[in-house]
């Protein structure tokens, strides 16, 4: 009998001690069920982050090569530039040249030979 009212007298501290362990049960799943949102948000914006990065990332590779073919083409345009410029300075040497052979005599070798005859 006494074994019995020991029993019983535990049983109200048992059920105090299951109504705590299942508050606390509560409201650790109140607590991961808030941090599984806040999850499940954040994995919402990086999958739409990750679309707008693979956008960008085409887009910059996109300009990468219209950026190589505008180099490309400025380094072909320096080369006929160059080229052009070159072979305009060889013309003016030979012009230069053509100029310096033709007139022979000197001014003063002109004036000189005018001024023989003038005697």
């Amino acid at each position: 009998n006494d074994e019995l009212k020991d029993k019983n007298t535990e049983i109200p501290e048992l059920r105090r001690k299951i109504a705590e362990l299942l508050k606390q049960g509560v409201e650790e799943n109140k607590r991961r069920d808030a941090e599984n949102a806040e999850l499940k948000v954040r994995i919402i914006e990086l999958e739409k982050n990750k679309t707008v990065t693979t956008k960008l990332e085409s887009e910059n590779a996109e300009f990468r090569d219209r950026i190589t073919k505008v180099e490309q083409r400025q380094m072909q345009n320096d080369n006929v530039t160059i080229t052009n410029s070159s072979n305009n300075s060889n013309n003016s040497s030979s012009n230069f040249n053509f100029v310096a052979e033709d007139r022979g005599k000197s001014l003063a070798d002109e004036k000189m030979d005018g001024s023989f005859y003038e005697k």
